[in-house]
This record gives structure tokens, C-alpha cells and sequence, in this order.
């Protein structure tokens, strides 16, 4: 392989591990492909110095966020939790996550559902609201029996689901719809630490009103991130957010 297919390939190392594709939304394969290529092309007419410049600018500021503490810090912007008490809502809307082939759901998405299931204690919000997630439209396998089991274990709760929903805007809508129904006037939203701000607000956006309590963090530190690998991984929340603010923004969504 030429030098400029090698630099290509560093680079998609490089801003992989930053996030940047995953907030994108794209898959690993066809990124990984056209920046070999784009390397090739560009070492053929000599320019393969451009990739230099980009690995290394992405290499540097790779080893400031897994070695300071940028990442805890600007994660301060992304998280809000609500000190008001929950009694006085109707509802717990725990947001969806993702669900693996089996029909399990992730380990962040049990995080939300055990922070819910505390908040429907008695004397708090009577019903716990959360998605049926698939891993895309259409598919037949979804989290529905693992949520159940784990609801159940945990002594069972008055349950409502939210239907084909594949965004938090969509969340956000049906809720606002069994709200309506229901005569819900206040509802507690629960989603992960990185992804409370943006949530909450789009829920206040479709006209609920909201108390925001994300969930404890367990398989992702954001404020809490101490090692490299926690604080890249913290990082890879936050470009995540910052894209879905963007586009949440530009579509009229917040």
C-alpha cells in the first residue's frame, strides 16, 4: 500500500476515535475505504502531505482529550438535572436506547430503566412510560420481553409504551400524545447524563412539561471521566450532542 494510503487510513483511526463518524451517523466500513482511497489518490499526485497535516492536528488533539480534563469539563453543557420533586408528575418516560440482535436491551438502556423504576416509588409517578426500540423500521426483534422481565423483577409497575419511535423527537410526540389522553399535566424524563439537556428540551418543545433526571453513570462516566479511555469516550458523547443540537436546532425541533 502507498504512503498515502497509510496516512488515509491513520486518519480514519484518528477521527473514528474522536467520534466524528458516529455522530455522523455513518458505518465504519465505506469511511475506512474512501479514506485508503483518498490517500492513494492524493500520495499519486504528491499532496499526501494534506493527510499529514490532518492526522496530526486529529493526533493532537486525540492526546488532549484522553490526557486533560477538556472532556468532563465541556460536559458540564450538556447535562441538566432537575432538583424539583417528582412527586407531582403523572408520568416516568424513560427514553430508549438500542437493542442488541437477541432481543436484550443495552447496558445504557437498563441504566434508564433502573433510574426509572426508582422513580415510580410509592407516593411518586404512578406509570412508567418507555420505548419499544428496534434496531431499525420494521424489524420484529425489539427490547419489549427484556424490559418486561426487568420491570417485572423489580416488582412490576403500571407500564405505557411508546410506539414506532426511532428519534427523541419522536419520544417527545407520543408522549405528548398519551399525555393528552391520560391528563397528564408533568412528566419526569430519563435518559442518559450526555443526552439530558438535549432530550428534556425537545420534550419541552412538543409542549410537555418536564423535571429531567438522567440516570446513574454506569457503562459511560461523562462528568465523572478520570481514564483516557472514559475521557475519549466522554468526548465521543459530546461531538455525538453537539451534532444532534445542530440538527435538532436547524430542523425546529428545540
Amino acid at each position: 500500500m502507498s504512503l498515502g494510503g497509510v496516512l488515509g487510513i491513520a486518519c480514519w483511526l484518528i477521527l473514528t476515535s474522536l467520534g466524528i463518524f458516529r455522530a455522523a451517523g455513518l458505518p465504519e466500513t465505506w469511511p475506512l475505504l474512501a479514506a485508503a482511497g483518498l490517500g492513494a489518490t492524493l500520495g499519486a499526485v504528491s499532496r499526501w502531505h494534506l493527510l499529514l497535516w490532518i492526522g496530526t492536528a486529529g493526533a493532537a488533539l486525540l492526546l488532549v482529550v484522553a490526557y486533560t480534563p477538556l472532556a468532563p469539563v465541556l460536559a458540564r453543557n450538556v447535562v441538566r438535572t432537575d432538583t424539583a420533586s417528582v412527586d407531582g408528575a403523572q408520568a416516568v418516560v424513560v427514553l430508549g436506547s438500542s437493542v442488541t440482535r437477541d432481543g436484550l436491551a443495552s447496558a445504557e438502556g437498563i441504566e434508564r430503566v433502573l433510574a426509572g423504576l426508582a422513580l415510580t416509588h410509592p407516593g411518586g409517578p404512578p406509570t412508567l412510560v418507555t420505548s419499544v426500540v428496534r434496531r431499525a423500521p420494521g424489524d420484529t426483534v425489539t427490547n419489549f420481553r427484556d424490559i418486561e422481565r426487568i420491570v417485572a423483577a423489580a416488582g412490576g409497575r403500571r407500564m405505557a409504551w411508546l410506539n414506532n419511535v426511532f428519534s427523541t423527537r419522536d419520544e417527545a410526540l407520543e408522549t405528548l400524545s398519551l399525555a393528552r389522553r391520560n391528563g397528564w399535566t408533568t412528566v419526569v424524563v430519563v435518559t442518559s447524563t450526555a443526552h439530558s439537556r438535549r432530550a428534556c428540551a425537545t420534550f419541552e418543545h412538543a409542549g410537555l412539561r418536564v423535571i429531567c433526571r438522567p440516570s446513574a453513570e454506569r457503562s459511560a462516566r461523562m462528568l465523572g471521566a478520570e481514564t483516557a479511555r472514559e475521557r475519549v469516550a466522554a468526548w465521543q458523547y459530546l461531538v455525538y450532542e453537539a451534532l444532534g443540537t445542530v440538527t435538532y436546532r436547524w430542523r425546529g425541533w428545540l
